[in-house]
């Protein structure tokens, strides 16, 4: 199965977790975890467990970083695949 198309930051929520770790609008998602999306069932999951690895994409240049939160929390995150 082909990975979905890099998903975009549409909306961060305000003191979410995803606020907190540094994501913004129009960050691109390449990967959580080391896996690349493949659609929005799995980015569910793997964006469901406790604190997520991002893979973005800022501007062109990557960027990692780490959502602190707890398993089943929301990450605070709005995205336009």
């Amino acid at each position: 199965m082909e990975p979905m198309s890099t998903a975009q930051v549409v909306a961060v929520e305000p003191g979410s977790p995803a606020e907190a770790a540094g994501v913004l609008v129009g960050d691109e998602l390449v990967s959580i975890d080391g896996e690349a999306l493949r659609d929005v069932i799995r980015y569910r999951v793997l964006s469901d467990g406790a604190d997520p690895h991002l893979e973005l994409r800022r501007e062109g240049a990557p960027l990692a970083l780490v959502v602190a939160k707890v398993e089943g929390q929301p990450r605070g995150v709005a995205r336009h695949d």
